[in-house]
């Protein structure tokens, strides 16, 4: 891609950013039309247009022909794009987000470790092992961005050790979301209270290095089970005794 063709990229990027950006911060239900978006935003019709393709990719808008854009229902949008995943905390409560995502967790991250535990190959354990000690320096320097860019290398590092296309595809999804749910376990308080999420990590990831599915299996629940717990104190979602 040559100079032009970025500029023109990052400028189309910028206007999807804004009209995105108009779309969560007005009850609107259809769009201004792509000239008064042009004078909106001090932009070419090439640009507008290249944004709101983008829009209408992500399932955000809905374009027809002689018929004004109209705003896609929020359960149509697409949300296996991480750019849509980005900006979830301004379209739900923060608390109903945390609940989809433990959801999706629960029905998908147990049965990853166990995948990972038949088909890992040492390229895997060993990313997952510096997830570990990412972890470990997390809480031996009391450094709550380290502990959680090793947990994340950690989760994400088990879906590509699975092997299976389709696990490794939900990677991104699974992870980007899973940021939400990892920070919101990371209070305040001194990160020696994480130690013990530390330990059922090594823990998972020993049953994984000696290829036993049906434990890391096991672990997995439970750390997810751990982690809800702290999300939602006082009364854990009514999924968790259905998903299993």
């Amino acid at each position: 891609m040559n100079s032009t063709s970025k500029a023109a990229a990052s400028a189309a990027e910028d206007v999807t950013s804004k009209i995105f950006d108009l779309i969560l911060s007005s009850e609107l239900t259809v769009l201004p039309s792509e000239g008064e978006l042009c004078v909106q935003l001090n932009s070419s019709r090439t640009t507008v247009r290249a944004a709101l393709q983008t829009l209408q990719a992500q399932g955000i808008i809905i374009k027809q022909p002689k018929k004004k854009t109209t705003i896609a229902p929020k359960e149509n949008w697409d949300w296996f794009d991480p750019r849509v995943i980005a900006q979830m905390d301004r379209c739900y409560p923060h608390e109903q987000i945390l609940h989809h995502v433990g959801a999706l967790r629960l029905s998908f991250e147990p049965n990853a470790a166990a995948l990972c535990a038949l088909n890992c190959q040492m390229g895997d354990l060993v990313e997952i092992e510096r997830g570990c000690t990412l972890m470990k320096e997390g809480v031996a320097e009391n450094a709550p961005h380290k502990f959680e860019e090793g947990d994340i290398l950690f989760h994400r590092s088990i879906f590509i050790g699975t092997k299976n296309p389709f696990f490794m595809g939900l990677q991104s999804l699974i992870i980007n979301t899973s940021i939400l749910s990892i920070s919101s376990t990371l209070d305040d308080k001194p990160l020696e209270s994480s130690a013990h999420s530390l330990d059922k990590h090594l823990a998972l990831f020993s049953a994984i290095r000696f290829k036993r599915p049906d434990e890391a299996r096991t672990v997995m629940r439970t750390i997810l089970l751990d982690s809800l717990n702290k999300i939602f104190p006082d009364k854990l979602p009514d999924y968790v005794d259905f998903i299993k």
